[in-house]
């Protein structure tokens, strides 16, 4: 991790374009990933699923254009199991799921197959189009993924 890459980080979270730009020109890494520890588990935030989570498409597309992986998962270790969550079910979020921050990573490369998946006594995965068919707009995000090759 290098001082660019967490100013990189910062600048996202902001939702501040100009400076993120500016991280990226001084050597930050578009595929940065920030860990946070906590107590009782470790989330490990990929930059790109960090501007997924703000909403911010100018950014989405700043990150994709220097090469930051459309399909990087956020991952949270735990003592009562992991999880793994692509980039896009950050945009598909239930409060605000944004057709246009998912149709900016599917042209991006990012699987729209890729599930998300929760890691406990059991394995239990779930669907992008699942996750888009019970959200507000669900109909259009259906048609998004399903244009970019979604099953289900």
């Amino acid at each position: 991790m290098s001082s660019a890459d967490e100013r990189l980080y910062q600048a996202v979270r902001r939702k501040d374009v100009d400076s993120a730009s500016k991280a990226l020109q001084n050597g930050a890494s578009a595929n940065y990933v920030h860990i946070d520890k906590k107590s009782t588990y470790t989330d490990c935030f990929p930059v790109l699923y960090a501007a997924c989570q703000e909403k911010n498409k100018e950014l989405v597309e700043l990150l994709l254009a220097h090469g930051a992986d459309p399909n990087a998962e956020f991952d949270q270790s735990a003592v009562w199991g992991s999880e793994h969550e692509p980039c896009l079910f950050a945009a598909l979020n239930p409060q605000r799921p944004s057709a246009d921050i998912v149709r900016v990573l599917l042209k991006g490369g990012a699987d729209p197959n890729l599930p998300r998946v929760w890691r406990e006594e059991w394995s239990h995965e779930v669907s992008a189009t699942y996750v888009a068919g019970i959200r507000r707009n669900g109909e259009e995000l259906l048609a998004l993924l399903r244009e970019y090759g979604a099953r289900g």
